[in-house]
C-alpha cells in the first residue's frame, strides 16, 4: 500500500492499556489488492433449499447443472423449518450464465426461491500430463497442481480404476503400483 496520510489520537480517559489510535489512509499498489491474483475470480453462488425431492431427483439436477458448465454443483444436508430434514443445493457459475442456471434450478428442483451470492474463488494452476506406466498398465493421466506455496500430483481416478479392473486388484493396490512406477 502507498501510505498517503497517517493520523494519531490519544484518549483523555485513563485505562489499564494505552488509550490511543492510529489510522492510516493509503492506496493499494498494483498486484497487492488481491484483485490482480491470476488464479482468483468472482463467481456467482446460487443456492436453494428443498425438503421434498428424492435422492435420484437431486442427483439428476446436479448432473444437469454440471453438464451445463457449472464450475461446481453440490448439496449439503440441512435442517429446515418444522424440524424437517432437507437439502441445500448450491451451484457455482460465472455471471454470464447466471440466468440460465436460475432457470435450470427452478426447472430441476422443487424450490420456490433461489438465493444468490457473489463469491471469490482461488484456484491452483492445473496441468494434466500423460505418463507411461510399466507394462501391463499402459498410459495414465497425472494431474499437476501448484500455486499459493503448494504443489500436488495426483493420478487420474479413471485410470487407476481401469488398472484395478483389468488386473483384478483393489483400487488402493492399483494406485500404489502406478504411483511407485511413476516415481521411478
Amino acid at each position: 500500500m502507498r501510505i498517503e496520510k497517517t493520523g494519531y489520537g490519544m484518549g483523555k480517559k485513563d485505562l489499564p492499556a494505552a488509550n490511543c489510535v492510529r489510522a492510516i489512509l493509503g492506496e493499494a499498489l498494483a498486484g497487492e489488492s488481491g484483485n490482480e491474483c491470476p488464479n482468483a475470480g468472482e463467481l456467482i453462488e446460487l443456492c436453494c433449499s428443498v425438503d421434498d425431492m428424492t435422492g435420484e431427483e437431486i442427483g439428476f439436477a446436479l448432473e444437469t447443472f454440471l453438464g451445463m458448465g457449472a464450475k461446481d454443483a453440490y448439496y449439503v444436508p440441512i435442517g429446515m423449518k418444522k424440524s424437517r430434514p432437507g437439502v441445500l443445493i448450491c451451484v457455482l457459475c460465472d455471471a454470464r450464465s447466471r440466468d440460465a442456471f436460475v432457470e435450470a434450478i427452478f426447472k430441476h428442483t422443487s424450490t420456490l426461491g433461489v438465493r444468490e451470492r457473489i463469491v471469490r474463488r482461488y484456484e491452483l494452476s492445473r496441468e494434466t500430463l500423460t505418463a507411461q506406466a510399466p507394462h501391463p498398465y499402459g498410459e495414465v493421466r497425472v494431474k499437476l497442481a501448484n500455486g499459493f506455496g503448494t504443489s500436488r500430483v495426483k493420478t487420474e481416478y479413471e485410470d487407476i480404476a481401469r488398472v484395478a479392473r483389468e488386473q483384478g486388484i483393489s483400487f488402493a493396490e492399483a494406485r500404489a503400483l502406478i504411483e511407485s512406477a511413476i516415481e521411478d
